[in-house]
């Protein structure tokens, strides 16, 4: 009994095998000079492509996955593909993960998203990164975040930024996750994400972000508020550390959590802003800089992050009802 190749499957035959298959250039053929593949294959089995993709996205996408660390095909389509079908972007992210540009997190749940990242796994996806950005930066992010789905998240608001900054002439600089914050446990905090946006004239203003993807008590928000105002306002930190005074808090929560800006207001930290990841969805991705979907402390409704010069903030769909959450 041998093992032969059919349509990316194994499968037992009785026949006796030829010289041609068992021959050692048969045995070590490259999947790029392997003839191509038929029919379905397993979730995690690469087939043998013939031809390699050829996409002016193909690039572009690897560095976004190299610089994210994890992504779906959902991130790529918040970043390069907003309002199109999904269809495109998808058919590009599988031919790139079966060429070896792009690795695969295996055992995910089967109702849930492919996660493509960059690994040793992807030799033609880190060729490309070392041509354009050399062997150690090629290198320097391949730790996964610890947890993926929370990661995913952050990495869908940060398309949706990315994209809605190139369209209005900003830059979203120095984008720093929590794998890259970790230095900041001493100060009793690790923010979510950090950034920068840079205006074309120069000028530059401090983010950071906190994601909420379930719900947590109001007493960890105190006391993750007081470090922050601490962290900002006490030892001046914050100026030390990322090169800045100005900063927004951005706080996205899994729904309307208006005790968090009562946390805020008592403790008189004015650069928070709050808002929920159904307000940042329904935002259209090129305007989510300029939709009125966030809430600072002491301020009535809704404000954007940025008005346009001599314009009007753009208007989202309404979203879920304004309720105050219960807990103490």
């Amino acid at each position: 009994m041998v093992v032969v190749e059919s349509g990316g499957c194994c499968k037992h035959s009785a026949q006796p095998p030829s010289p041609d298959s068992t021959s050692p250039l048969r045995r070590h053929q490259t999947a790029a000079e392997a003839p191509p593949s038929r029919g379905r294959h397993a979730r995690y089995d690469r087939p043998r492509p013939r031809h390699l993709p050829r996409s002016k996205y193909l690039q572009p996408i690897v560095m976004t996955t190299h610089s994210y660390r994890v992504v779906t095909v959902d991130t790529i389509c918040a970043r390069f593909f907003p309002g199109r079908a999904r269809s495109f972007p998808q058919r590009l992210m599988t031919a790139a993960w079966r060429a070896g540009f792009l690795d695969k997190l295996r055992d995910r749940p089967v109702n849930r998203p492919d996660v493509y990242f960059l690994s040793a796994s992807a030799p033609r996806g880190l060729a490309l990164l070392q041509d354009v950005l050399g062997d150690d930066a090629a290198h320097g992010r391949f730790k996964r975040p610890p947890a993926i789905d929370h990661a995913l998240a952050l990495n869908d608001f940060r398309a949706r930024l990315e994209h809605s900054a190139e369209l209005s002439g900003l830059s979203v600089d120095a984008w720093k996750d929590e794998l890259d914050l970790a230095e900041l446990a001493s100060e009793g905090l690790v923010p979510d994400a950090s950034f920068q946006l840079t205006r074309p004239e120069g000028a530059r203003a401090g983010f950071l972000v906190e994601a909420e993807l379930t719900h947590v008590s109001r007493r960890h928000w105190r006391v993750r508020l007081g470090r922050y105002a601490q962290f900002y306002y006490a030892r001046q930190k914050y100026e030390a550390f990322f090169g800045l005074r100005s900063l927004r808090l951005l706080v996205i929560t899994d729904g309307l959590r208006l005790s968090i800006l009562e946390e805020a207001e008592r403790l008189e930290f004015t650069p928070l802003r709050l808002t929920t990841w159904a307000q940042v969805r329904e935002a259209s991705p090129g305007e989510l800089l300029f939709a009125p979907i966030w809430r600072k402390p002491s301020a009535p409704g809704l404000i954007p992050l940025y008005v346009r010069t001599g314009g009007e903030p753009v208007t989202v769909a309404p979203t879920m009802p304004e309720t105050h959450d219960r807990e103490n």
